[in-house]
């Protein structure tokens, strides 16, 4: 099983949530403000999903983290990512890996999909680039290997899936690995 929420981040909402000591020195890690604030949102919609599928909380949990950052659970498998406005978390009973990237079609990457992807239509290239970005971040995940671990030694394309989320008209490339029962749905409340 696996159950993934994605949501709008507003950071206009008070996330005075009661998080975990291990969490909270972990985010203090982070080097901006805006990094800190997003990545402490989708804390608090993982909090939520727990408690909705797991009844539990993070603080009914051992947390920690492995030496590559990846954040390990005694009640389970999880796995967060956030991109433009939209966070997303994802449980599971099996080990898993998530990765969430808006579409952006600026120079950089166009020129950066092609020199990696070597097509023509630059729609096409673009697709193919988040497909494979996300689809090797969330390997990454899975594995717990660090970014600029060699994609020729990760097993990519057969065990995951890539889905295409639009909100506010931005278009969202969403990678996970493969499971028997996936479900995916938009945490809508304005509260956590």
């Amino acid at each position: 099983m696996l159950k993934i929420w994605y949501a709008k981040i507003d950071l206009s909402i008070n996330l005075n949530h009661n998080l975990p000591p291990v969490i909270l020195d972990h985010l203090a890690l982070k080097k901006n403000l805006k990094a800190y604030q997003e990545s402490l949102f989708v804390w608090c919609l993982l909090d939520e999903l727990m408690k909705k599928t797991w009844g539990c909380s993070l603080n009914d949990c051992h947390l920690w983290f492995s030496q590559n950052g990846k954040p390990f659970c005694d009640k389970g498998y999880f796995s967060l990512s956030h991109s433009g406005n939209l966070g997303c978390v994802a449980l599971s009973d099996e080990n898993t890996g998530i990765d969430l990237e808006k579409y952006v079609a600026n120079p950089k990457r166009q020129k950066l999909a092609k020199c990696l992807l070597k097509e023509k239509d630059v729609d096409d290239l673009l697709d193919s680039f988040y497909q494979t970005y996300t689809i090797y971040e969330a390997s990454l995940k899975y594995l717990d290997q660090p970014l600029g671990f060699p994609k020729h030694q990760l097993a990519l394309v057969e065990a995951y899936q890539t889905d295409k989320i639009i909100v506010n008209n931005d278009l969202y490339y969403l990678s996970y690995r493969k499971q028997n029962e996936v479900t995916i749905e938009m945490y809508e409340k304005n509260k956590f």
